[in-house]
C-alpha cells in the first residue's frame, strides 16, 4: 500500500457523504496522517466538492488541515478548477488528482492539468481509449456509488456536495 484515500468529516471541500465529527478532532486526523506518513504511506484527501465558490477557498479548517499535513507523499483528489488552482499555488507539495466527480472524459486535457487522473468507472473497460493514454498517471476506481452508466451521476455528486456545504 503506497497511499490511502480519506477525508476528515466536517471539511467543506469534501464532496462525499456528510458524516458528523463524533469524538475525533481535526488534530486527531492530522495525527493519523502523520502516522501513515511515518510508515511510508501517503494520504489523499477526497476534496471533490463540485459546488465550491471562491469564498469557500478561505475556509479555516480546510486550510489548517492542508497546512499541517503538506508533504509530497500526500495529495488531494479534486473536482473543482478553482480549488485545483488554489491548492497548486498555496500548497505546492501536494500531488493533485482529478476526481471522477469532475465528470470529464477528456483525459488528455485532464492529464495536462493534474498529476494523476481517476478514470470514469464507465471507461474502466474501454481498452481502446485507455491504450492511447499514459496509464502510469491513471487510476481506476472500482467501488463507485453509482451504477454503470448512471444518467444521474452529476446530480448525485452535486447533491452530496451541497449537503456537505449546508450541514457545516
Amino acid at each position: 500500500v503506497d497511499s490511502v484515500h480519506d477525508c476528515p468529516p466536517g471539511l467543506i471541500w469534501q464532496g462525499g457523504r456528510y458524516i458528523p465529527w463524533g469524538k475525533l478532532t481535526l488534530d486527531h486526523y492530522i495525527s493519523f496522517v502523520k502516522i501513515y506518513n511515518q510508515k511510508g504511506i501517503g494520504v489523499f484527501y477526497t476534496f471533490s466538492n463540485t459546488c465550491l465558490k471562491p469564498e469557500h477557498l478561505e475556509d479555516d479548517m480546510c486550510n489548517y488541515f492542508l497546512e499541517k499535513t503538506e508533504n509530497p507523499m500526500n495529495g488531494v483528489i479534486l473536482a473543482s478548477d478553482i480549488l485545483r488552482d488554489y491548492v497548486r499555488s498555496q500548497y505546492p507539495k501536494f500531488s493533485i488528482k482529478a476526481s471522477i466527480a469532475n465528470m470529464s472524459t477528456d483525459y488528455q486535457s485532464l492529464l495536462s492539468l493534474y498529476d494523476t487522473v481517476v478514470v470514469q468507472p464507465d471507461d474502466n473497460r474501454n481498452y481502446d481509449l485507455l491504450s492511447t493514454l499514459d496509464t502510469s498517471r491513471l487510476e481506476v476506481l472500482v467501488n463507485e456509488a453509482c451504477v454503470q452508466n448512471c444518467s444521474y451521476k452529476r446530480e448525485h455528486f452535486d447533491y452530496f456536495s451541497r449537503n456537505v456545504l449546508e450541514r457545516r
